[in-house]
């Protein structure tokens, strides 16, 4: 298996994924919707119906779950046993971890989950051992296990993980995966076309600033009420590893600013979040609780754990300069 093989051509049930490969679904290139809501799906067969049926809603980047969901499966296709075996004897085996698994170890030993305030109630049924995503919630209880969400784990066995993509001995990803997880992928055209997009529908006139994103970006934005309109529309520039590197819009990087160009991030719904920085053998690593009750919106706490990041990330350039 290659990274850029046809999802279809290794399993054709997915009929309308023709030209789609293993690295769009690995860097989010095209927005996927499931023949409807897998976390409704009533058994095994609708499930996997809702699933087979996916289909390109928009040609664009965009992450969606149903891209790992999907990864997960072709993978079953080509081990020939469940993704859950596979997690087991491929990763979890490989690297020696005890405390990674696809069902809570305990109630005790789990931080809780539950979501935000939402209409002036809070939802407390995603309590601690509850799998958060609906999706993979439902897969569960139908005996499926999904590439996207559902497993625990812990701060140590994360860092294991991490650290076999720095080591040298490839455990898990070859030496080719690696280098090809950090090649940036060309964003600075697809958000210079948004934003020309966005202006033109707005009938606001751009200077061509010499094709500096960023100045681009001001011009348009000092002609908005409300910049959260455009700045919702710049994409995340996802990497072959479904991580991200550096964005070229400062205003949505997510990485310190100090960071080089081997350097990745990448935050889930739930939490952790981590960084790692390939050059200086760097890792963050932060398990953070974004959907536990708070006043503050998803935006507001993932701005939390990256200002955590950046802070950490000067601490750590530090010690590694009195090393040096």
């Amino acid at each position: 298996m290659a990274l850029d093989d046809r999802i279809k051509a290794i399993d054709n049930r997915f009929t309308k994924l023709e030209n789609i490969t293993i690295c769009d679904l690995l860097a989010h290139r095209k927005e996927l919707w499931t023949d409807g809501y897998l976390g409704a799906a009533v058994s095994r067969d609708d499930f996997y119906q809702k699933l087979f049926n996916t289909k390109i809603n928009r040609p664009v980047r965009n992450y969606v779950d149903s891209h790992y969901i999907i990864l997960s499966v072709i993978l079953e296709k080509i081990y020939g046993k469940s993704f859950e075996k596979i997690v087991a004897a491929e990763i979890l085996a490989v690297l020696g971890l005890k405390n990674t698994t696809f069902h809570g170890l305990g109630k005790e030993n789990i931080v809780s989950n539950n979501f935000e305030t939402v209409n002036g109630k809070v939802i407390s049924d995603i309590y601690p051992g509850i799998v958060h995503d609906t999706k993979a919630r439902v897969a569960a209880a139908l005996g499926i296990y999904v590439g996207h969400a559902g497993i625990f784990t812990t701060a140590g066995d994360f860092i294991t993980i991490l650290k076999s993509f720095i080591d040298g001995k490839y455990s898990l990803l070859t030496q080719q995966s690696i280098e090809r997880m950090l090649i940036h992928d060309n964003v600075y055209t697809d958000i210079m076309d948004i934003m020309q997009g966005f202006a033109q529908a707005k009938k606001i006139p751009i200077h061509d600033n010499n094709g500096d994103l960023n100045k681009i970006y001001a011009d348009i934005a000092k002609n908005l009420d409300d910049e959260e309109e455009l700045y919702l529309k710049i994409i995340r520039p996802y990497n072959y590893g479904g991580t991200r590197y550096k964005n070229p819009l400062a205003k949505k990087n997510e990485l310190p600013i100090g960071a080089g160009d081997k350097s990745i991030i990448f935050s889930g719904y739930t939490g952790p979040i981590f960084f790692m920085d390939f050059e200086k053998s760097i890792i963050i690593l932060v398990m953070t609780n974004t959907c536990h009750n708070s006043k503050k919106n998803r935006h507001e706490r993932y701005a939390l754990s990256q200002k955590m990041i950046t802070e950490l990330y000067g601490y750590a350039l530090a010690l590694v300069g009195r090393v040096i």
